[in-house]
């Protein structure tokens, strides 16, 4: 069972990339031409964010059950960590959508890198590195 939610963990970090990748390509693309993200900015970001969720949700799991096998420490520092990219992912969309047609753009590209940051970050954590 273990191995499974290792499985999805890993392909949603894989897609999570991806997406972010994207996401910050659109919205950068959206600001170039001066404009405020629309309906795809939109549909990437709810994608990112869904994903995100799926993969802390996945990896609090994961830390549930390999709690007893001696690397909790390192792994509870990337949940930590990982909790805290979500968060500033959900805060920076709060703030996106409420942001003045000009920054928006802005804010929504951070929507991805930021928390795309942070994730780099936490790997640094794990016992694998």
């Amino acid at each position: 069972m273990i191995a499974a939610f290792l499985l999805v963990h890993s392909v949603l970090r894989w897609f999570l990339l991806v997406v972010g990748l994207a996401g910050i390509a659109f919205t950068s693309a959206a600001r170039l031409r001066g404009r405020a993200p629309g309906k795809p900015e939109h549909r990437v970001g709810a994608s990112f964010l869904a994903a995100l969720d799926t993969e802390w949700l996945v990896g609090v799991v994961l830390l549930i059950l390999t709690w007893g096998d001696g690397t909790v420490s390192g792994r509870l520092v990337h949940a930590v960590i990982m909790t805290a990219a979500v968060a500033m992912a959900h805060v920076l969309r709060v703030r996106a959508r409420k942001a003045d047609p000009a920054g928006r753009a802005t804010l929504f590209a951070l929507v991805f890198l930021v928390p795309l940051v942070i994730i780099g970050i936490g790997h640094l954590f794990l016992p694998q590195g």
